[in-house]
Parts: structure tokens; sequence; C-alpha cells
């Protein structure tokens, strides 16, 4: 328990996707934050990996929906059932597609709703513009409704205010929050170093421009090896890469892991090359790990990393790849970083905070009167 507030309140977690991703994460991370704190928590979720790991730890009373998408009528009509059956003090949805059925879904109620923005930046667009335009306009529809709109960094609530999706009194940033591993990496010496990244094998990942630059990075440590966790729709695409740039002996493709602590623990180095974030969660978790990063200049990226944690850089690869080859070489360095790194997320960004500040944002929503 890292919480002990006495106000008991029942509040409704809604998230559209399941999967062992950022925001199924983060739903999992807040939930078992408040863990024994005078909470109860339901959650409405397709079936999947958040799913189980809520129910085997006992944290949640899960109720499984089939969400096909933002205006799918059986899942508005499942959820306004659940809602109607729970009776919840607050209810907190998550991403796009839970903001706008959630919304639809209470559209005659009077319940408060928080709303948490998960993907939006100044740095994302979609590849079709007309359905950026409606999903924007449809997210000011959720803005209108909430009691609160939460960003995940400054650089999600600045575009929710900037893009009129919800004004600068009904916005506030929640960073998410990190729970610290009991273990740190050791600054052992290898011969063999590790340089490992985290996320889906999707184009906003840009693994392609870490595998050009882990090319470059073998011409001067040609010992080193590069692991990359994670599934999705490139994976085939960068495994042809991998072969084309003649890396294939030295790079695995980790897939799914579900053990990312030890992992981050196998490490030494963590990199990201994401073309935008809304927080980079697994940028924080190496941090809290010990591991030095170096990551694309992304927004969110300059809010976690500073200069004594890692190296913030171009999208280009021979920028990513100077910056790794200088922390291989210089084991103090990296040493020095990775502990600079885990004292920043202990004070900034841990899973303690983040539920104190969810908690302050739920009593504010449950006090809210909300205009229907």
């Amino acid at each position: 328990m890292i919480f002990t507030g006495k106000w008991s309140v029942k509040i409704v977690e809604v998230i559209a996707d399941s999967s062992l991703t950022g925001g199924p994460r983060h739903v999992f991370d807040l939930v078992s934050g408040f863990k024994d704190a005078g909470y109860r928590f339901d959650v409405i979720c397709p079936a999947g990996w958040l799913a189980d790991q809520l129910e085997e730890g006992g944290l949640a009373k899960v109720n499984r929906v089939k969400i096909k998408s933002a205006f799918d009528r059986d899942a508005i009509a499942g959820v306004k059932s659940l809602l109607q059956e729970i009776k919840p003090d607050v209810v907190h949805a998550h991403g796009t597609r839970a903001g706008i059925l959630a919304a639809r879904a209470m559209a005659k109620d009077s319940i408060p709703l928080v709303y948490t923005e998960h993907r939006w930046t100044a740095d994302f667009h979609l590849k079709n513009p007309i359905r950026q335009w409606l999903q924007l306009r449809a997210l000011r529809g959720v803005g209108r409704r909430a009691a609160k709109m939460i960003g995940v960094s400054q650089a999600v609530s600045q575009f929710l205010t900037e893009q009129k999706i919800s004004p600068p009194e009904k916005t506030v940033t929640v960073h998410n929050g990190i729970a610290l591993p009991v273990q740190i990496k050791d600054a052992v010496h290898t011969d063999t170093p590790v340089i490992g990244s985290v996320g889906s094998l999707i184009p906003v990942k840009n693994f392609s421009l870490l595998l050009t630059a882990f090319a470059q990075v073998l011409k001067s440590f040609p010992q080193a090896k590069l692991e990359i966790v994670g599934e999705g729709e490139e994976a085939r695409t960068l495994k042809q890469l991998v072969i084309k740039l003649g890396i294939e002996g030295r790079v695995s493709l980790l897939g799914r892991v579900d053990d990312l602590a030890a992992k981050y623990l196998s490490w030494d180095i963590f990199v990201s090359t994401s073309t935008t974030e809304s927080f980079g969660l697994a940028i924080a978790e190496a941090m809290a790990a010990g591991l030095p990063v170096v990551a694309t200049d992304f927004a969110a990226a300059r809010e976690l990393i500073t200069e004594d944690v890692g190296y913030r850089v171009d999208f280009k690869d021979a920028d990513i790849a100077k910056a790794v080859v200088r922390l291989l070489w210089e084991e103090d360095l990296r040493a020095r970083m990775g502990e600079a790194g885990r004292h920043r997320i202990e004070a900034n960004f841990s899973q303690y905070k983040m539920v104190r500040d969810l908690e302050k944002v739920y009593r504010e929503a449950a006090a809210a009167s909300v205009s229907i």
C-alpha cells in the first residue's frame, strides 16, 4: 500500500485496450497504487493482459467488454448498463476510444467523468487528415462532458488546451507513475554490452532508425548486442532490415516479454527512437532501473531526460550512434547517469506521486457539478 486515505469512493476505470502496452500498463499501475486505500475499483476493458493481471492480483472487479470502436453501439449499451449497476462516484476513461465511448454512455447522467489522454501531442498525427479532424472534434465533445481532463505530460496538456479540447482550468498534468524496482542495474563491466529498447513494433516507434544507428555502433563496438522488446505490424519489415544491414547475429527481436523489470536489469543502455511519445513510459522505467538513456528529442522527452541522466538527440542515426558509443566507452559516465536517472524518477515520476495527484483529481471531480 502506498496511500492511506480514508475517503471511501467507487471509481470505474474504462479503457478500450487490454494489451501489454502503455495505456493498459498505466491503468494497472494506477489501480495497484491505490490498493487498500479505501477505494473500490471496477475496470471496464476488453479481455487480455490487463484484465487477467487485475483479477489475478485481486486489485479490481473486472468487467470484460469487447469494444470495436468509439461508436460501437453494443459496447456503449454495455458500458451504460454496467455504470447503472455499479453506481460509481467517478468514471475515469483512458484514451480516445474509451473517452468518446464513455462520454456517449454517460450522456444523460451526472456522474463526473475524468479523462486521460495518452497519445495526442503536437508531434502526433494520423495518416488520414479527415480521420484526425473527426477524432479531435469528438475529443472536444469529451472535453465538454468531462469534469477534469488529464495529460500524462505537459506536452499532452498543452495540446489539449491549444486545440480547445479542454480549457486550462479543467486541464491537469498527472505524469505516469513508475513503481520503483527493488533491484537496480549493477555497474559491472561487461565485454558484451547490451543495448535495449521497448515498444510496439509500429511506425511511430521508429525502430528502423534504431537498427541503422546500431549498425554504426557496431563499427566501434562489434561485440555489442541490441535487444528490442515488443510486438506489432512491423515485425517482418524490421527482420528484413536486420538482414539487409548484415547485423542479424547481433540483434534480437524478442517479442512480448512479461518480466520487463528483469530485462531492464540485463541491459547497459536504453535507447528510444520514437518520432513522438505522450510521456515515454519505457524510458522512465529504464531510468528507474538505473539505466542511462538515449532518446530522440520529442517534446515529452524534454520533461523526462535532463543532461545528467542521458542524451536527447536529433532524429539522425549518426547522432544516436555517437551518443551510444560514448556511453559504451565511458563506464563511469553510464553509472553516474544511471544513478541520477533513478533519483529523478523517485523524486518526480514515482507511482506514489501519481496516486496522490490522481486522488486529488478524483476528489475534485466527485465534488464538481456536471451540467447535462
